[in-house]
């Protein structure tokens, strides 16, 4: 049964109107594929980023822990004087 497609309807010739998600057609399942690549994009991106800011975050609070150690270090040895 062959279809035509209009704004991302599969209308056979039976006349039946059915969802595009649903058919055989390639056009259909290489649009919905297309879709599910961009979710996948989108996705990557966010955990991407998200990982990006944990990884400065931890640098950060090395730096600041090394900073205040350094401190404490310094005023230690300078009130024993």
């Amino acid at each position: 049964m062959p279809a035509r497609f209009v704004s991302g309807i599969a209308e056979p010739v039976c006349g039946k109107r059915v969802p595009c998600l649903f058919t055989d057609a390639a056009g259909c399942a290489m649009r919905f594929l297309v879709w599910i690549g961009i979710a996948m994009v989108i996705a990557w991106a966010i955990l991407w980023l998200g990982i990006k800011m944990a990884i400065g975050a931890i640098h950060i609070l090395l730096v600041l822990g090394l900073v205040a150690i350094a401190w404490g270090v310094m005023k230690g040895a300078s009130s024993n004087d």
